[in-house]
């Protein structure tokens, strides 16, 4: 059975085990797009192959950014004047949102690899934002991560229950924001080497 590996990061043993395996290995970031589809030409048989070729909406996919954006929701903007320093090095680029309609646009043009939001916004608080989210075809499959000082379990439970027929909340942190814990969020949704640190 063909296949096609993708991850964000591959190192000299990641490609020999493709290789030893017979699947092709396509690195996300720049030109992922492209390596993806010319994976699909190669593997695929004649007529699927001459049918991905004609596709014009692989151009479509061209809008959807092909490095790292992390969209940081809330009122406050500490938690992401903490990150965007830090995540610069890496080539992660920190968006901001002060509010749910702002969250929701800048999520819709933007097309971030992941959500952090505030539980509470001067126009509701996130499961309505999580409701407009999913709600799009755009942006229903958006990892959404809510912060708060506190939340109670019944908060988080509805905060995890589908909305919309897509998933709710991906996971919860604690504000302040301990970025030791917000690392594997990261190193998974925006797909970093495992050797990174956040370190200032």
């Amino acid at each position: 059975m063909d296949a096609i590996v993708m991850s964000g990061y591959f190192d000299f043993e990641d490609y020999e085990r493709c290789d030893s395996l017979g699947a092709t290995a396509v690195e996300k970031g720049n030109g992922f797009w492209p390596q993806l589809r010319e994976a699909l030409v190669d593997l695929l048989p004649g007529g699927d192959r001459e049918a991905i070729e004609r596709d014009e909406s692989w151009d479509d996919l061209r809008q959807i950014p092909s490095t790292p954006r992390i969209l940081i929701a809330d009122a406050d903007p500490s938690p992401a004047d903490l990150l965007k320093s830090r995540l610069k090095k890496f080539g992660i680029e920190v968006l901001t949102a002060p509010d749910i309609l702002q969250g929701f646009r800048v999520a819709r043009n933007e097309m971030p690899s992941m959500i952090v939001a505030a539980n509470h916004f001067c126009d509701g608080d996130a499961e309505r934002l999580l409701w407009k989210l999913r709600s799009s075809p755009r942006t229903r499959q958006l990892p959404v991560f809510v912060m708060a000082e506190t939340l109670s379990k019944y908060n988080r439970d509805n905060l995890k229950r589908d909305v919309a027929g897509a998933a709710g909340a991906a996971g919860f942190f604690t504000k302040p924001l301990d970025t030791e814990v917000f690392y594997p969020a990261i190193e998974r949704y925006c797909s970093l080497p495992p050797v990174v640190r956040l370190a200032a």
